[in-house]
């Protein structure tokens, strides 16, 4: 992808989301990142515009992507900033704990709506875009370990991120034919404001005891595979899903 492309980032005004734009923004992209807090979305602008070479090159739009029509409007907006839109990295998601048996309609929906079906929607308005540029593009869902190693009270979670793996694929394989490019990557544990509380209450030594590296990703380290994929990985890596969790996935846990 050359210097200057433009991206659309969800879910971008903090923790990986932002990390990812920072990564974007610093390979000259253009850049609109979307979220549903105002004030956190009118600050992050302003942070990346402050590390942007040019003027312009970075936009802030408020969007709840639960609502049906939110995902295709942040792609129309991301158009008329920018001219035409060559990214799109769907990173938006929320995470509660919520055993099934207690589970509602609405808390189904909820999650599956913001991580799932806001991605599906924004990813089918981009490639449309796309398709009519000629030019092709990158795509890149943020997944979860979730996706293939599931835990108690996040059935909802776990089958959200398994869509998005899935979706990586059927994108690929539908669209590999018009120069587009999607892949998903997914993080285990990873330090952030939404987190932290919970990081800090499983403590050092239970981190060591579940992962070999010891310790939780930096959003800078996701935002670095977001980004490889996005400019550097060629365009024959198609609909396959990037796990970073420090070995988490595939070691046995320690008694």
């Amino acid at each position: 992808m050359e210097p200057g492309s433009p991206f659309l980032v969800t879910g971008g005004a903090s923790g990986i989301g932002l990390a990812i734009a920072r990564r974007l923004v610093r390979r000259e992209a253009c850049v609109a990142i979307c979220g549903r807090n105002r004030a956190a979305i009118e600050q992050a602008t302003k942070a990346l515009q402050a590390e942007h070479r040019k003027v312009g090159s970075v936009v802030g739009i408020t969007a709840d992507l639960a609502g049906a029509s939110d995902p295709e409007r942040v792609v129309d907006e991301c158009v008329r900033a920018f001219g035409s839109i060559r990214g799109l990295v769907n990173n938006a998601g929320i995470s509660t704990e919520i055993a099934l048996i207690n589970m509602s309609a609405k808390s189904w929906d909820e999650t599956l709506h913001i991580n799932l079906r806001a991605a599906a929607l924004a990813s089918a308005a981009a490639v449309k875009q796309m398709i009519a540029d000629g030019r092709g593009g990158r795509i890149v869902h943020i997944a979860s370990i979730n996706a293939f190693t599931s835990e108690a009270a996040y059935a909802h979670y776990s089958a959200s991120k398994a869509g998005l793996v899935s979706l990586a694929q059927s994108m690929a394989i539908e669209h590999a034919k018009d120069g587009i490019v999607t892949n998903a990557v997914a993080p285990g544990w990873v330090r952030t404001r939404m987190t932290e509380s919970a990081l800090n209450a499983m403590g050092s030594r239970e981190l060591r005891r579940i992962n070999p590296s010891g310790r939780a990703a930096t959003p800078d380290e996701i935002g670095a595979v977001v980004e490889f994929l996005c400019f550097d990985a060629p365009s024959f890596l198609i609909g396959e899903t990037i796990v970073v969790d420090g070995g988490q996935s595939i070691t046995a846990p320690l008694p």
